[in-house]
Protein backbone atom coordinates (compact mmCIF):
# COMPACT_ATOMS: atom_id res chain seq x y z
CA UNK A 1 0.00 0.00 0.00
CA UNK A 2 1.49 3.35 -1.02
CA UNK A 3 0.94 6.61 0.83
CA UNK A 4 -0.64 8.58 -2.01
CA UNK A 5 -4.05 8.52 -0.30
CA UNK A 6 -2.50 9.78 2.93
CA UNK A 7 -0.74 12.60 1.08
CA UNK A 8 -4.04 13.59 -0.50
CA UNK A 9 -5.70 13.47 2.92
CA UNK A 10 -3.06 15.81 4.34
CA UNK A 11 -3.73 18.23 1.49
CA UNK A 12 -7.41 18.23 2.48
CA UNK A 13 -6.53 18.66 6.15
CA UNK A 14 -4.32 21.59 5.25
CA UNK A 15 -7.34 23.35 3.75
CA UNK A 16 -9.36 22.76 6.91
CA UNK A 17 -6.56 23.90 9.19
CA UNK A 18 -6.08 27.10 7.19
CA UNK A 19 -9.80 27.89 7.01
CA UNK A 20 -10.40 31.27 8.67
CA UNK A 21 -13.57 29.98 10.33
CA UNK A 22 -11.70 27.12 11.93
CA UNK A 23 -8.81 29.35 13.02
CA UNK A 24 -11.15 31.93 14.59
CA UNK A 25 -13.16 29.23 16.37
CA UNK A 26 -10.00 27.52 17.57
CA UNK A 27 -8.50 30.78 18.82
CA UNK A 28 -11.67 31.57 20.73
CA UNK A 29 -11.98 28.10 22.20
CA UNK A 30 -8.34 27.90 23.33
CA UNK A 31 -8.24 31.57 24.38
CA UNK A 32 -4.99 31.98 22.44
CA UNK A 33 -4.08 34.57 19.77
CA UNK A 34 -4.82 33.43 16.25
CA UNK A 35 -1.20 33.99 15.05
CA UNK A 36 -0.01 31.56 17.73
CA UNK A 37 -2.54 28.97 16.58
CA UNK A 38 -1.49 29.47 12.96
CA UNK A 39 2.19 29.10 13.85
CA UNK A 40 1.60 25.82 15.63
CA UNK A 41 -0.45 24.52 12.71
CA UNK A 42 2.18 25.46 10.13
CA UNK A 43 4.87 23.66 12.14
CA UNK A 44 2.65 20.59 12.47
CA UNK A 45 1.92 20.53 8.73
CA UNK A 46 5.62 20.78 7.99
CA UNK A 47 6.42 17.89 10.32
CA UNK A 48 3.54 15.81 8.93
CA UNK A 49 5.41 15.50 5.65
CA UNK A 50 8.38 14.10 7.57
CA UNK A 51 6.09 11.61 9.30
CA UNK A 52 4.81 10.23 6.00
CA UNK A 53 8.37 10.01 4.66
CA UNK A 54 9.27 7.88 7.67
CA UNK A 55 6.59 5.39 6.69
CA UNK A 56 7.66 5.05 3.07
CA UNK A 57 8.38 1.49 2.03
CA UNK A 58 6.21 -0.06 4.74
CA UNK A 59 3.08 -1.85 3.61
CA UNK A 60 0.44 -0.53 6.00
CA UNK A 61 -2.46 -2.50 4.55
CA UNK A 62 -4.12 -4.46 7.33
CA UNK A 63 -1.58 -3.19 9.86
CA UNK A 64 -2.16 -1.54 13.22
CA UNK A 65 -0.17 1.69 13.52
CA UNK A 66 0.88 3.74 16.55
CA UNK A 67 1.92 7.38 16.30
CA UNK A 68 3.92 8.40 19.37
CA UNK A 69 3.64 12.06 20.31
CA UNK A 70 1.06 12.87 17.67
CA UNK A 71 0.61 16.55 18.55
CA UNK A 72 -2.30 17.89 16.48
CA UNK A 73 -2.59 14.43 14.96
CA UNK A 74 -2.40 15.36 11.28
CA UNK A 75 -0.60 12.19 10.17
CA UNK A 76 -2.88 9.93 12.19
CA UNK A 77 -5.95 11.63 10.72
CA UNK A 78 -4.54 11.23 7.22
CA UNK A 79 -3.83 7.54 7.80
CA UNK A 80 -7.29 7.05 9.29
CA UNK A 81 -8.88 8.66 6.23
CA UNK A 82 -6.85 6.25 4.10
CA UNK A 83 -8.44 3.26 5.81
CA UNK A 84 -5.53 2.42 8.11
CA UNK A 85 -6.11 1.44 11.73
CA UNK A 86 -4.15 3.98 13.72
CA UNK A 87 -3.83 4.97 17.37
CA UNK A 88 -2.31 8.34 18.27
CA UNK A 89 -0.91 9.11 21.72
CA UNK A 90 -0.12 12.60 22.99
CA UNK A 91 0.23 13.41 26.71
CA UNK A 92 0.38 17.16 26.00
CA UNK A 93 3.49 17.75 28.09
CA UNK A 94 6.52 19.97 27.52
CA UNK A 95 4.52 22.90 26.15
CA UNK A 96 2.63 20.78 23.64
CA UNK A 97 -0.74 20.84 25.40
CA UNK A 98 -2.00 23.50 22.97
CA UNK A 99 -1.24 21.20 20.03
CA UNK A 100 -3.34 18.47 21.61
CA UNK A 101 -6.21 20.93 22.11
CA UNK A 102 -6.01 22.11 18.49
CA UNK A 103 -6.14 18.46 17.43
CA UNK A 104 -9.21 17.83 19.56
CA UNK A 105 -10.97 20.84 18.05
CA UNK A 106 -9.98 19.74 14.54
CA UNK A 107 -11.47 16.28 15.00
CA UNK A 108 -14.72 17.82 16.24
CA UNK A 109 -14.71 20.33 13.39
CA UNK A 110 -14.27 17.53 10.83
CA UNK A 111 -16.63 15.21 12.72
CA UNK A 112 -14.21 12.30 13.01
CA UNK A 113 -14.62 11.31 16.69
CA UNK A 114 -13.82 7.67 15.92
CA UNK A 115 -10.07 8.34 15.62
CA UNK A 116 -8.32 6.79 18.62
CA UNK A 117 -6.36 9.64 20.22
CA UNK A 118 -5.13 8.93 23.73
CA UNK A 119 -3.71 11.34 26.31
CA UNK A 120 -1.07 8.88 27.45
CA UNK A 121 2.72 8.90 27.37
CA UNK A 122 4.84 6.17 25.81
CA UNK A 123 6.04 5.20 29.28
CA UNK A 124 2.49 4.04 30.10
CA UNK A 125 1.99 1.80 27.08
CA UNK A 126 0.98 -1.72 28.06
CA UNK A 127 -0.04 -4.62 25.77
CA UNK A 128 -2.90 -5.67 28.04
CA UNK A 129 -4.36 -2.15 27.83
CA UNK A 130 -3.41 -0.86 24.39
CA UNK A 131 -2.84 -4.04 22.40
CA UNK A 132 0.02 -4.70 19.98
CA UNK A 133 1.11 -2.69 16.94
CA UNK A 134 2.70 -3.69 13.65
CA UNK A 135 4.17 -0.23 13.06
CA UNK A 136 5.20 2.60 15.38
CA UNK A 137 6.67 5.98 14.48
CA UNK A 138 7.47 9.41 15.89
CA UNK A 139 8.78 12.74 14.61
CA UNK A 140 10.84 14.89 16.99
CA UNK A 141 9.30 13.35 20.09
CA UNK A 142 11.95 11.23 21.80
CA UNK A 143 13.95 14.31 22.83
CA UNK A 144 11.00 15.51 24.95
CA UNK A 145 10.47 12.36 27.03
CA UNK A 146 11.92 12.72 30.55
CA UNK A 147 12.36 8.99 31.14
CA UNK A 148 13.52 7.83 27.73
CA UNK A 149 14.36 4.27 28.81
CA UNK A 150 10.88 3.79 30.28
CA UNK A 151 9.37 5.11 27.05
CA UNK A 152 11.45 2.70 24.99
CA UNK A 153 10.29 -0.09 27.29
CA UNK A 154 6.67 0.91 26.79
CA UNK A 155 6.98 1.06 23.01
CA UNK A 156 8.80 -2.26 22.85
CA UNK A 157 6.16 -3.91 25.03
CA UNK A 158 3.44 -3.13 22.45
CA UNK A 159 5.50 -3.95 19.33
CA UNK A 160 4.27 -7.08 17.58
CA UNK A 161 6.60 -9.90 16.69
CA UNK A 162 7.92 -8.93 13.28
CA UNK A 163 6.86 -5.32 13.83
CA UNK A 164 8.84 -2.22 12.97
CA UNK A 165 9.47 1.19 14.53
CA UNK A 166 10.80 4.27 12.80
CA UNK A 167 11.76 7.43 14.66
CA UNK A 168 13.53 10.67 13.91
CA UNK A 169 14.85 13.16 16.48
CA UNK A 170 17.89 15.35 17.14
CA UNK A 171 21.22 13.80 18.06
CA UNK A 172 22.54 16.16 20.71
CA UNK A 173 26.08 14.87 20.41
CA UNK A 174 26.08 17.55 17.72
CA UNK A 175 25.87 20.88 19.60
CA UNK A 176 22.80 22.32 17.92
CA UNK A 177 19.24 22.76 19.20
CA UNK A 178 16.74 22.73 16.28
CA UNK A 179 13.64 23.89 18.18
CA UNK A 180 15.33 27.16 19.14
CA UNK A 181 17.72 27.23 16.18
CA UNK A 182 20.74 27.84 18.43
CA UNK A 183 24.19 26.30 18.95
CA UNK A 184 24.75 24.51 22.25
CA UNK A 185 27.68 24.30 24.63
CA UNK A 186 29.45 21.15 23.36
CA UNK A 187 29.04 18.10 25.66
CA UNK A 188 27.25 20.26 28.25
CA UNK A 189 24.09 21.39 26.41
CA UNK A 190 22.21 22.45 29.54
CA UNK A 191 24.96 24.98 30.24
CA UNK A 192 23.70 26.91 27.21
CA UNK A 193 20.98 28.33 29.45
CA UNK A 194 23.68 30.13 31.44
CA UNK A 195 24.56 32.06 28.29
CA UNK A 196 20.93 32.48 27.19
CA UNK A 197 19.00 32.63 30.47
CA UNK A 198 15.72 33.53 28.75
CA UNK A 199 15.39 30.06 27.21
CA UNK A 200 15.66 28.36 30.60
CA UNK A 201 12.30 29.87 31.53
CA UNK A 202 10.47 28.15 28.68
CA UNK A 203 8.63 24.87 29.11
CA UNK A 204 10.04 23.70 25.80
CA UNK A 205 13.64 24.03 27.00
CA UNK A 206 12.85 22.28 30.26
CA UNK A 207 11.30 19.39 28.34
CA UNK A 208 14.50 18.54 26.44
CA UNK A 209 16.47 15.46 27.51
CA UNK A 210 19.35 16.04 25.03
CA UNK A 211 19.29 12.47 23.79
CA UNK A 212 22.24 11.10 21.81
CA UNK A 213 22.60 8.24 19.36
CA UNK A 214 24.46 6.19 21.95
CA UNK A 215 21.64 6.54 24.47
CA UNK A 216 19.12 5.38 21.88
CA UNK A 217 21.23 2.34 21.04
CA UNK A 218 21.66 1.35 24.67
CA UNK A 219 17.98 1.80 25.53
CA UNK A 220 16.86 -0.56 22.78
CA UNK A 221 19.71 -2.99 23.38
CA UNK A 222 18.39 -3.52 26.91
CA UNK A 223 15.21 -4.86 25.27
CA UNK A 224 17.22 -7.12 22.96
CA UNK A 225 16.65 -4.91 19.91
CA UNK A 226 19.12 -3.17 17.63
CA UNK A 227 18.77 0.12 15.79
CA UNK A 228 19.61 0.74 12.14
CA UNK A 229 20.46 4.39 11.62
CA UNK A 230 19.91 6.00 8.23
CA UNK A 231 22.83 7.68 6.50
CA UNK A 232 22.44 11.09 4.95
CA UNK A 233 19.82 12.41 7.38
CA UNK A 234 21.86 15.56 8.02
CA UNK A 235 22.22 16.30 4.32
CA UNK A 236 18.47 15.77 3.88
CA UNK A 237 17.85 18.31 6.62
CA UNK A 238 19.96 20.92 4.82
CA UNK A 239 18.19 20.14 1.53
CA UNK A 240 14.87 20.61 3.30
CA UNK A 241 15.81 24.25 3.82
CA UNK A 242 15.27 24.76 0.09
CA UNK A 243 11.88 23.06 -0.12
CA UNK A 244 10.19 23.84 3.20
CA UNK A 245 9.70 27.55 3.89
CA UNK A 246 8.32 26.98 7.37
CA UNK A 247 11.27 24.76 8.31
CA UNK A 248 13.71 27.34 6.91
CA UNK A 249 12.16 30.08 9.02
CA UNK A 250 12.37 27.97 12.20
CA UNK A 251 15.98 27.03 11.64
CA UNK A 252 17.02 30.51 10.54
CA UNK A 253 16.38 32.25 13.84
CA UNK A 254 20.05 32.49 14.84
CA UNK A 255 21.55 32.56 11.36
CA UNK A 256 23.81 29.60 12.20
CA UNK A 257 22.05 27.14 9.92
CA UNK A 258 21.76 29.57 7.01
CA UNK A 259 25.45 30.47 7.27
CA UNK A 260 26.45 26.81 7.48
CA UNK A 261 24.23 25.89 4.55
CA UNK A 262 25.72 28.69 2.43
CA UNK A 263 29.27 27.69 3.32
CA UNK A 264 28.72 24.00 2.59
CA UNK A 265 27.16 24.73 -0.79
CA UNK A 266 29.70 27.43 -1.71
CA UNK A 267 32.63 25.10 -0.95
CA UNK A 268 30.96 22.04 -2.48
CA UNK A 269 30.99 20.14 0.79
CA UNK A 270 27.36 18.98 0.88
CA UNK A 271 28.37 15.52 -0.35
CA UNK A 272 30.80 15.31 2.57
CA UNK A 273 27.95 16.04 5.01
CA UNK A 274 25.92 13.26 3.42
CA UNK A 275 28.75 10.81 4.02
CA UNK A 276 29.14 11.49 7.73
CA UNK A 277 28.46 8.48 9.97
CA UNK A 278 25.09 8.80 11.75
CA UNK A 279 26.76 9.22 15.15
CA UNK A 280 28.26 12.50 13.91
CA UNK A 281 25.08 13.83 12.35
CA UNK A 282 21.82 15.38 13.41
CA UNK A 283 18.96 14.63 13.14
CA UNK A 284 19.11 10.87 13.55
CA UNK A 285 16.58 8.68 11.81
CA UNK A 286 16.48 5.02 12.74
CA UNK A 287 14.54 1.79 12.42
CA UNK A 288 13.99 -1.00 14.93
CA UNK A 289 12.60 -4.40 13.94
CA UNK A 290 11.30 -7.08 16.25
CA UNK A 291 12.10 -10.62 15.20
CA UNK A 292 9.13 -12.59 14.04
Amino acid sequence: MDLSNANEAIADLRKALQDSRFLDACSQRLARPRPEIEGRIQTALSEAAVGLQLLEGINLAGKRVLEVGAGIGIVSLALHRSGIEVVAIEPGLGGFDQNALIGSHLREWLRVPDVTYLSVSATKLRPETHGLFDVQFSVNVLEHIPDLEAAVGGMCSVLKSGGVMRHTCPNYLIPYEPHFGIPLVPFFPRATAWLLPSISQTELWRSLNFVTLGQIERAFAKRGLSCTFASGAMRSAFERLDSDEQFRQRQGRSGVVAATNFTLRHLGLMRLIGGLPPVLATPMTFEVRAQG
